[in-house]
C-alpha cells in the first residue's frame, strides 16, 4: 500500500438534502461519512474500517449515540447478493480504530477529524 492509499482523502459528492450536508473521506482501508446540520455541527457519522477484510462500522448519531457493528456483505451463495446490513457486535477494538483513524486522517479537515475522535471517545 502506498502512502497516499494509507490516508483518508475527501471525495467530492453532491448534497441533495436541505437539512443535512454530507462529506465523504476514503482510503484503501476505511471510509468516513459525516453528516452536518444547518449549523455545521456533526449530526452523525459512519466510519467503516477493514473494508477488504472483516468490515466493521462505527456509527454515531446525535439521537442514539455510538454503536459498533459488523458489516454483513449480503452475499447469499447461489443467489443474487443482497444489500449489506449492520449487525451489532462487541468485537471492535475502539482504541485501535482511533489510532488508525488518527494516522489516516492527517490530511483531512482537522475540525472534522477532531470531532469524530471526540465522539468516539
Amino acid at each position: 500500500m502506498t502512502e497516499v492509499e494509507d490516508r483518508l482523502r475527501e471525495i467530492d459528492i453532491k448534497n441533495d438534502d436541505d437539512a443535512l450536508s454530507k462529506r465523504w473521506f476514503s482510503s484503501k482501508e476505511m471510509d468516513l461519512f459525516v453528516w452536518f446540520d444547518v449549523g455545521s455541527r456533526v449530526d452523525s457519522f459512519q466510519l467503516s474500517v477493514d473494508k477488504e477484510g472483516s468490515e466493521r462500522a462505527i456509527i454515531w448519531a446525535r439521537d442514539s449515540g455510538l454503536s459498533l457493528n459488523r458489516v454483513e456483505d449480503g452475499s447469499r451463495p447461489g443467489k443474487h447478493p443482497g444489500s449489506p446490513i449492520f449487525v451489532p457486535c462487541n468485537d471492535v477494538d475502539l482504541n485501535e480504530v482511533m489510532k488508525k483513524f488518527q494516522q489516516q486522517a492527517s490530511d483531512i479537515d482537522i475540525e472534522v477529524a477532531n470531532a469524530v475522535l471526540d465522539l468516539m471517545s
